[in-house]
């Protein structure tokens, strides 16, 4: 993380000699992302080779996502 990144106080967090840090998506609209250019500007040691396009491609206002979606989800990230 950068120094001050968003509207934090908190110092810098560097990446060097730490596993790796690989972001997820998901699609519950209060997880709606920002642009992928903002997050890497913010937090350049994070790898964001797995997320698809510069904006958020699963958010979607409505439905939410049902308990049984979540589950499934859950299981695909644990397979991962």
């Amino acid at each position: 993380m950068v120094v001050k990144a968003g509207s934090s106080d908190r110092p810098a967090i560097p990446g060097l000699n730490s596993p790796p840090f690989l972001p997820a998506e998901g699609d519950h609209p209060c997880v709606m992302r920002r642009s992928l250019t903002k997050y890497k500007s913010l937090f350049p040691a994070i790898d964001f080779s797995t997320i698809v396009g510069d904006n958020d491609i699963l958010w979607k206002p409505s439905p939410r996502e049902t308990s049984d979606e979540v589950a499934a989800r859950g299981v695909e990230f644990v397979n991962w």
